[in-house]
């Protein structure tokens, strides 16, 4: 098994399946060959082959940790989040030190909206073992979806963050800008894990797209595992494409290093894949952090992040980020809408005599604070209903009921609905009159698709940019009036839109015209806007130098 293991991490899975087959028909009880072969299923994301062999090494080896968190993991990867749990727990149970277990753990509680149960689990994990970066990452993206923000306390995580991983790597002498380059374009690189099908797209391809080539040379570097036609497209608009996933940390920095990129932007942050410890190293005079993620990264070398007023209004949001805050015009969003998409339908209201409410956030944004204010709503709106998707199967959706339950929500008021393909997905905005946004952490991908769709999104601004996505889009829009300050005025925003079908109808109408003719769709202004941020943030340091 030792030749397997090996032909298995130098990813020759076809010739480690060939021998841990060998093995397990001479000898079925083998069951380092069952892990392995599970493993292996898994990489290739074959889940439910992957989990009959997890299974049958569990029934050779019950007390394995690692063979039940392995089968906790996969199970997770596959949705079955019930099953991921009691796998994990089981091996906690069998090896409380197990570190892989408390962090899958972790993953599966967050993906059902547990997020102060999975904080725990993080923290047990990094108590195992507390230099372990992505761990500390992951950590750093649950508390943006914490119930209660602490910008504070969340500044000082990300800091510390930088002082365990990424100060030590900070190089001596740093990259000069303007140095030697009269008259040269200016080098942009971006650096993400998601080009490709991905909430990221629709918001980086029109910047892509409108780059004025004269003033700018466009590089990309890749860190994305699995590519697909997105992935094609986005290459087309780089001038150089550079795939760094089999890059270590050093190396891609250097490859940075010698392409002489001018400003380096980080579209990732702390979410998975994230390559923040080449922004560490510093191989571009001039570093930004965008959208990718909502918040600081806490890197001493990350100069600038690239923001906009309502999202982080001057003055103490300033405070909450390591980076200097740059701020557009307008928005800090552009989005382009898949093609094709469909129309937009009269308003379901209108038909049914009755108003559907909406929730079509990842589950992870949705805490208790927000499923009790909902219920409230409904409450108040009794000819009402709501409507929820990417739901998880099993005991999620009991929990879910009981919640309403204690609010004398009936079942029959909610649609519980699973994770759907992209085209489904968005017809279901054709049975929702209004969309209700998540807090603290808002949606921004689903508040655009709403949008666009016909549906108005009510949204509850908090105090830091993490949880302003929500109202910094609706202002982009030219929406202020579906922003609430408060609890009390959210319920009041979204119980006026149900009780006056007339206005709601005519809002339908209008919003994707009104969509396509603000600023969150001008494509060619928001990339002037861009680049001019950009241009100053490197005179700045040329003039430094």
């Amino acid at each position: 098994m030792r030749e397997a293991t090996r032909r298995f991490n130098s990813d020759d899975l076809a010739a480690a399946q060939a021998i841990a087959d060998e093995v397990a028909r001479h000898d079925p009880q083998q069951h380092q060959a069952w892990n392995l072969l599970g493993a292996i299923a898994a990489h290739r994301e074959q889940h439910e082959l992957a989990v009959r062999h997890f299974e049958r090494a569990i029934t050779l080896a019950p007390s394995s940790a690692d063979y039940l968190s392995n089968c906790g993991e996969v199970c997770r990867r596959a949705g079955w989040l019930d099953d991921a749990i009691e796998h994990c727990r089981a091996a906690i149970a069998a090896d409380s030190r197990h570190m892989g277990a408390h962090y899958n753990l972790a993953l599966a509680l967050h993906a059902v909206g547990e997020v102060e149960s999975a904080h725990a689990a993080l923290v047990s994990a990094l108590a195992i073992q507390p230099d372990a970066r992505i761990l500390r990452s992951v950590l750093l993206f649950l508390l943006c979806h914490q119930t209660v923000i602490d910008g504070t306390m969340q500044l000082a995580e990300h800091r510390r963050w930088h002082e365990l991983h990424a100060r030590p790597l900070a190089p001596r002498s740093l990259p000069r800008a303007g140095v030697g380059r009269p008259g040269r374009k200016l080098r942009v690189g971006y650096v993400s894990a998601d080009f490709r099908c991905h909430s990221l797209s629709y918001f980086i391809e029109p910047l892509f797209a409108h780059h004025d080539r004269v003033r700018f040379e466009l590089y990309c570097y890749s860190n994305t595992r699995r590519t697909d036609e997105v992935t094609d497209r986005l290459r087309n608009y780089a001038i150089q494409w550079r795939d760094i996933t089999a890059l270590s940390d050093e190396a891609a920095a250097r490859r940075i290093e010698e392409d002489g990129i001018d400003i380096l932007i980080d579209l990732s942050g702390h979410t998975a894949g994230n390559r923040l410890l080449v922004f560490a190293r510093k191989p571009a005079p001039v570093q930004l952090s965008y959208i990718g993620y909502p918040n600081t990264t806490g890197l001493a070398a990350m100069d600038y992040r690239i923001t906009d007023s309502c999202a982080d209004p001057p003055g103490a949001a300033d405070a909450m980020y390591v980076e200097k805050l740059l701020r557009m015009p307008h928005s800090q969003w552009c989005y382009r809408p898949p093609a094709p998409t469909p129309d937009v339908n009269p308003l379901p209201a209108l038909q049914h005599g009755m108003t559907t409410f909406g929730s079509l956030h990842s589950f992870t944004k949705l805490n208790r604070d927000v499923i009790d204010l909902w219920a409230r709503i409904l409450a108040r709106v009794p000819r009402s209903e709501l409507l929820m998707a990417v739901v998880p199967s099993g005991e999620t959706g009991t929990r879910v009921r009981e919640q309403f339950a204690a609010h004398g929500i009936a079942a029959a008021r909610l649609h519980l609905i699973g994770k759907l393909n992209y085209d489904d997905f968005l017809m279901l905005h054709h049975r929702i009159d209004i969309a209700l946004d998540a807090f603290p952490c808002p949606g921004a991908t689903t508040t655009c698709e709403s949008l666009w769709m016909g549906v108005p999104v009510v949204t509850l601004a908090g105090k830091y940019g993490v949880a302003r996505a929500g109202a910094s889009l609706l202002q982009g829009a030219g929406l202020p009036e579906l922003i609430a300050q408060s609890p009390g005025q959210y319920i009041d925003i979204a119980t006026d839109l149900a009780r006056d079908p007339h206005r709601l109808a005519q809002l339908r109408g209008s919003l994707r015209a009104r969509m396509q003719h603000s600023p969150l769709m001008d494509e060619g202004a928001f990339t002037r806007a861009f680049e001019a941020l950009l241009d100053g943030a490197y005179q700045a340091a040329s003039a430094n130098k």
